[in-house]
Parts: C-alpha cells; sequence; structure tokens
C-alpha cells in the first residue's frame, strides 16, 4: 500500500508559503536541459541554487560546497 504522495508542484507551491528554500544538486555528464528543470520546476527561495555536477566523481566535493554555501 502506497503512503500519502504530494506531487512536485504542491510540494514546492507549500515550501514557497512556508518560506522554505529548496536547493538542487544535479549529475550530468551531457548537455541535457536537467539543470534548467530544476531552476523552473523544484527549487525556491530567495537564495536557492541548482548545482551541476558533471559526474559522481564530483559528488563528494560538490556536497562540502553546497552544504558551506546553505550555512552560510
Amino acid at each position: 500500500m502506497r503512503g500519502f504522495l504530494v506531487s512536485l508542484y504542491h510540494a514546492r507551491r507549500r515550501a514557497e508559503q512556508t518560506h522554505v528554500t529548496i536547493n538542487a544538486m544535479v549529475i550530468s555528464d551531457d548537455g541535457d536541459n536537467l539543470p534548467e528543470y530544476f531552476t523552473k520546476k523544484v527549487i525556491t527561495g530567495d537564495s536557492a541554487f541548482v548545482m551541476k555536477i558533471k559526474n559522481y566523481a564530483g559528488y563528494s566535493a560538490a556536497i562540502r560546497k553546497k552544504l558551506i554555501r546553505e550555512l552560510s
């Protein structure tokens, strides 16, 4: 049995209403539009950002940078 599911649209809207910032990390090594999608459809907040990582090898350094940026 599935639990209660909320659409991305409604979750993002609720985050906006409650002034919650959502940031994102996108792992993509090709020329797709995934970072653009996350910018338009996922992140929210005055200082929200999307970090693009080319591959999993860069994940460790990127998560550290992301956390520093979020906590600064």
